[in-house]
């Protein structure tokens, strides 16, 4: 009997605290009686009309379509190379002295003179090296007529046809240029096709610089005045896509169908109106019907 009774005073003791356990984790758990729900710090964009451009971007090199290779005419060793890259030469300049080294025959020193005016783009010796005859030294380029040289894929070469109109990139600058030949072989190593582009009339030329390589951007498709956004509204889940478009501040979660994607901006096609605000940073941190607090808020 005794043996009973302290078996159920241990059931009731454990009892006890297990109870208290529960109310102490639920107390908590549960937020203080009138304590307001924290609002999450968003940044927004509106909805805008833009045009939204796709693009195929292409690489390049600049070539000169006037460029002499300044070449040794006796073997000897190379003593002096007076010019660097860039430097600025008149047709006749010393490009390179050469010492024929022939003990006895009293030969005077070789000097490789520059057959145009123009700028040095390569230098391919070095002041010491021994040279043959037709090796070449330096290659000087005429700067006014350049060309741009981009080997095409077989997939985009359709894109590419003689006469028609892309943009050449090069740093911040954009200019205008036109494809003035489409190689008619493929090369089935590369599966790839030699393409030259020519910088439009009257289009600054001061940036291409032979040697150099420059995008080349050919318009494939535009739509304009049509509902953009951000890229970064974009919100992916379960296989659709969605944004959190702010109404009342909380952010209730929208699906969208997309169109033509550009660098930083997407075409909206249903699911958004002009106006409408979108959670462009802070995405992570909300979810369908968070309340938010906009801190700052873009276009």
């Amino acid at each position: 009997m005794k043996k009973r009774i302290i078996i159920i005073i241990i059931v009731l003791i454990i009892a006890v605290v297990a109870v208290r356990v529960v109310i102490t984790v639920f107390r908590m758990m549960k937020a203080p009686a009138g304590q307001e729900v924290k609002a999450v710090p968003v940044e927004v964009a509106e909805v805008s009309l833009g045009n939204v451009e796709n693009s195929l971007f292409i690489s390049g090199v600049v070539q000169s379509t006037n460029q002499v290779e300044v070449v040794s005419k006796i073997p000897g060793k190379i003593v002096s190379i007076p010019v660097s890259i860039g430097s600025y030469v008149w047709a006749g300049s010393t490009i390179a002295v050469i010492d024929r080294d022939e003990p006895g025959l009293g030969f005077k020193n070789y000097v490789a003179e520059s057959p145009i005016s123009g700028y040095v783009a390569m230098i391919m010796q070095d002041v010491g090296d021994y040279v043959s005859p037709g090796m070449p030294i330096a290659m000087v380029v005429k700067m006014g007529s350049t060309k741009i040289v981009c080997n095409v894929t077989e997939k985009d070469l359709p894109y590419l046809q003689k006469g028609g109109e892309v943009r050449i990139r090069i740093n911040d600058e954009t200019i205008s240029g036109k494809v003035t030949r489409v190689s008619g072989v493929i090369d089935t190593y590369t599966y790839s096709s030699e393409v030259e582009i020519k910088p439009m009339e009257g289009e600054s030329k001061v940036n291409l610089i032979p040697g150099t390589f420059v995008d080349i951007e050919v318009s494939l498709q535009v739509h304009k005045d049509v509902l953009t956004v951000p890229k970064e509204a974009l919100v992916h889940k379960k296989g659709t896509i969605n944004v959190y478009v702010v109404v009342n501040d909380k952010v209730k979660l929208t699906p969208v169908e997309v169109g033509l994607r550009e660098k930083d901006i997407v075409e909206v096609k249903d699911g958004l109106t002009l106006g409408d605000k979108v959670v462009v940073v802070g995405v992570g941190d909300v979810e369908d019907g968070s309340e938010v607090k906009v801190i700052a808020e873009g276009s």
